[in-house]
């Protein structure tokens, strides 16, 4: 009983936490069950785990790198919510590059973020078409 309660909540946890569908929940659950094995520590505590090729592995981390996996990739759910397009390009608040509506480029916030955050400036920069020097 508390074995079967460890793997089936350290899993539903572990492939939740790691993105996976809740339509495919089960599926990815019943697929990976049969790897997973409950142990006791020295001190008497049960925990579940996964028994891979280079030994011993907590659920978690089996179950994130498993869905970076090809197999389990597909598992995945899709993004979705306000940005779910995403990729469709960068947006910052206020770019000291833009010169887009009358505006001119900031000097002294470019040099400010050049000397704070410097991929942070190449993105902006980059992204308000000037060219990059730094």
């Amino acid at each position: 009983m508390i074995a079967s309660v460890l793997v089936e909540d350290g899993l539903t946890k572990a492939l939740v936490d790691a993105g996976v569908s809740k339509d495919f929940l089960k599926a990815a659950r019943a697929m990976l069950k049969p790897s997973v094995k409950v142990v006791r520590d020295d001190d008497g505590a049960r925990r579940a785990i996964v028994e891979t090729d280079l030994g011993e592995e907590e659920i978690g981390k089996y179950v994130t790198n498993w869905a970076q996996s090809d197999e389990g990739r597909v598992f995945i759910a899709k993004p979705s919510g306000g940005d779910a397009g995403g990729g469709k390009g960068q947006q910052f608040a206020d770019n000291p590059w833009d010169s887009g509506n009358g505006k001119r480029p900031n000097l002294t916030k470019q040099q400010q973020l050049i000397s704070e955050n410097p991929a942070k400036a190449r993105l902006m920069a980059q992204a308000a078409g000037a060219t990059v020097t730094w």
